[in-house]
């Protein structure tokens, strides 16, 4: 297992809250199913499939909440798939690796972010960990060169809704969240990194998102949403904001200097 020194890295990230296991200690349970239908859409909208035998990793995986439910649906299909996790919280980690032991998931759990990550993937999920970053450019940086594609999701929250509601305040007061994008500052954020953008789904455009089990008027309003997320999703973005989930690919070499990597190839 991959060790890392957590007072070096309390240095290197915005809060010790993430290392010493305070942000997870209410969030160990979480699981995100709906995430993971959210990929596969993605997926099937962008025309890329995942390759047999891939390797799989997350960055800022926290205890699995995304990771184990996506192992546990690619792994039904193909067991020559494996999977990474890498988080700097040693809590979340051992949680995590005992849920997917138990689960009999290949989930390899390393102690680590991603200037730590080692060896080379056909995927690399990021999800929901820049807007928590001092420094969101290093850390897609740091990613350069170490898989073919990054899955990323990413929450729209400068938008006339959110401040109307102060939604920053509470966001950060909550759940300690220190960059707010907007979609064309999100744009420019990837756009000078080492990747470039292959599709992009917006969270209230999918049906994936509905859930019957809510009362009629969130239901309305998210049915609203969907169609004005349909039917213009900038202005949509503006307006109400959202969540994002973004296929990046690696920039070619000559654009970044780093070559893309793919395990499976």
């Amino acid at each position: 297992m991959a060790t890392v020194n957590v007072e070096d890295q309390i240095i290197t990230e915005p809060d010790p809250i993430y290392a010493n296991g305070a942000y997870w200690a209410h969030r160990m349970d979480i699981r995100s199913e709906y995430k993971v239908r959210l990929v596969d859409e993605l997926m099937r909208q962008a025309g890329v499939e995942w390759p047999r035998g891939a390797k799989i990793a997350e960055v800022g995986s926290g205890p699995g909440s995304f990771l184990i439910p996506l192992a546990e649906e690619l792994h039904a299909t193909d067991a020559t798939t494996t999977f990474a996790a890498f988080d700097i919280s040693p809590d979340a980690i051992a949680a995590g690796r005992a849920q997917g032991d138990a689960a009999g998931l290949p989930i390899e759990w390393h102690v680590g972010s991603a200037a730590q990550m080692s060896g080379s993937y056909d995927y690399v999920f990021v999800m929901d960990v820049l807007e928590h970053l001092e420094n969101p450019a290093q850390f897609l940086r740091d990613l350069a060169g170490k898989s073919k594609y990054v899955v990323l999701h990413l929450p729209i929250e400068q938008s006339l809704g959110h401040m109307l509601v102060n939604r920053p305040t509470s966001a950060f007061e909550r759940v300690a969240h220190l960059q707010f994008y907007s979609l064309e500052t999100a744009k420019i954020l990837l756009g000078s990194s080492p990747f470039q953008v292959v599709d992009v789904l917006f969270s209230a455009a999918s049906k994936e998102t509905f859930d019957p089990r809510r009362s009629t008027l969130i239901r309305l309003v998210k049915f609203i949403r969907y169609y004005a997320y349909r039917a213009n999703p900038r202005l949509a973005s503006i307006i109400a904001g959202g969540s994002t989930l973004w296929l990046l690919q690696h920039k070619p070499a000559s654009e970044t200097g780093s070559s893309p990597t793919s395990a499976s190839s």
